[in-house]
């Protein structure tokens, strides 16, 4: 059975509909913690790609455990990420010139991380269980990743001149 692009958009959009109100009601109570937010994230995304991978339960079993250990890295990435945007967003409106370069190289740092680390499963994925498989969780993750961040990054004021 086939997962379809359309498919796999729709649920995406829903996920982005959800992390955008939960941000909207954090930034307006406060009430709902960080970590919440994260344990949810993580929890719809592995639900989308679980469906959307289409695995025979002997590749479902190798890749639960490597994708399980990707998670766990990403999210220390992610913490490092959103520290630094909360730190920087924090400073607005006044944000220095030494603060704005610091943004750029630590923005810089953390996607870097991110792909060396996707790059880093993406061939364990495809040891344990296909080249085709490793390729379509790539494109799922960055898609997934992708559409979570753009949510989260309309929340940030651009600096200003």
């Amino acid at each position: 059975m086939r997962f379809k692009l359309n498919t796999i958009m729709k649920k995406l959009l829903i996920l982005l509909v959800g992390v955008f109100s939960l941000s909207l009601v954090q930034a307006q109570s406060g009430d709902i913690d960080d970590r919440y937010l994260e344990l949810l994230l993580q929890s719809e995304k592995r639900t989308l790609i679980n469906e959307a991978m289409a695995l025979t339960p002997d590749e479902s079993a190798a890749f639960r455990g490597i994708y399980d250990a990707y998670e766990a890295e990403f999210s220390e990435i992610t913490k490092l990420r959103t520290k630094m945007l909360k730190d920087n967003g924090a400073a607005y409106p006044n944000v220095s010139d030494d603060l704005a370069n610091s943004l750029v190289s630590e923005m810089y740092k953390a996607n870097t991380q991110v792909y060396k680390l996707r790059n880093k499963y993406a061939k364990k994925v495809a040891r344990s269980c296909s080249p085709q498989t490793a390729a379509r969780w790539v494109q799922l993750d960055d898609m997934i990743n992708t559409a979570i961040k753009l949510s989260l990054m309309v929340e940030i004021p651009l600096i200003e001149k």
